[in-house]
């Protein structure tokens, strides 16, 4: 579900990789590319990570969001005001 709000709010597909461990994954790739393995981050990416899946956007949710949004900047705002 956290991912799917995530999807949500941003718009844009959330890529799950296969690795739990995404933090270390990232360091082999940081030092794959140091290491010239690889010549950048890109390429030691598409050999590297594995995705298990993708969780879309749900487009029915998207006005919710923006009006939750909005209500957020206004309350915000209002807050800034009387500070």
């Amino acid at each position: 579900l956290w991912i799917q709000v995530h999807a949500d709010v941003l718009g844009r597909p959330i890529h799950l990789t296969r690795d739990p461990e995404t933090c270390s994954l990232g360091s082999a790739m940081a030092a794959a590319v140091n290491a010239g393995i690889y010549p950048s981050f890109d390429e030691a990416g598409g050999a590297m990570v594995a995705i298990d899946r993708v969780v879309g956007p749900d487009p029915r949710n998207r006005d919710v969001y923006d009006e939750l949004f909005a209500r957020y900047v206004r309350t915000y705002e209002q807050l800034e005001e009387s500070g």
